[in-house]
């Protein structure tokens, strides 16, 4: 399908007008069937409502995003706003374990740098 501002570019609608495939669908289309497929998530807190933006914005932090990035993204005033309503999960992409250990497994807590100022 042709995308409707380039015509040179070539475009797989993610979701399509089971009508006429031919048809775009809006926004408030779109919007309502993904509130619909979001009741079926699970949260920690049974009680809490979310957005659906949040699913995006949690997903993309936990895969190493910045937040500056997804607040620049998502045309948000401040980190704060991402992350008190659109961060689900304050889990880290980072896996602390790999940085702290050498090759043999045993920990290093203390750097060569610091090494040379102990001397």
């Amino acid at each position: 399908m042709a995308h409707p501002k380039d015509e040179n570019a070539m475009i797989t609608p993610l979701m399509r007008n089971c009508q006429d495939l031919s048809l775009p669908i809006s926004t408030g289309k779109i919007s309502n069937h993904m509130q619909s497929v979001s009741q079926f998530i699970t949260c920690w807190d049974n009680s809490q409502k979310f957005k659906v933006q949040a699913i995006g914005a949690t997903m993309v932090l936990r895969n190493g995003v910045l937040v500056d990035d997804v607040m620049v993204q998502g045309s948000w005033s401040s980190t704060d706003i991402v992350n008190e309503f659109y961060r689900l999960s304050r889990s880290t992409a980072l896996n602390f374990t790999t940085p702290v250990c050498d090759n043999s497994g045993s920990t290093s807590i203390v750097s060569p740098l610091d090494e040379q100022w102990m001397a």
